[in-house]
């Protein structure tokens, strides 16, 4: 990846902070029309019968108010996701922990 493409991808926004309530607390409020749009996707294939719950660590070690330490695994810094998956892998529904 070039310099200059990876200054473009840094300073991508999907949603205006200017139009943001003050009194709005969703911690993923700037890229929640990601998360929206992906959920929508999910939705829309259609299950199985055999579901399971899954808890998946995303390692991150940029600054963001959702990441997590835990000391015991290798990458200490990283997001904290539930998925609705198949056995397969293929996801249905995802939610992110803030």
């Amino acid at each position: 990846m070039t310099v200059n493409h990876l200054e473009k991808i840094k300073i991508l926004h999907y949603n205006d902070n200017l139009t943001r309530p003050q009194d709005y607390t969703d911690r993923l409020y700037k890229v929640r029309l990601v998360v929206d749009s992906l959920k929508k996707k999910f939705a829309e294939i259609n299950a199985c019968e055999r579901l399971c719950i899954d808890k998946h660590r995303l390692p991150f070690n940029g600054k963001s108010g959702i990441k997590q330490y835990n000391p015991q695994k290798p990458k200490k810094w990283d997001y904290k996701l539930y998925v609705l998956s198949e056995i397969d892998g293929l996801i249905h529904n995802v939610e992110v922990h803030t």
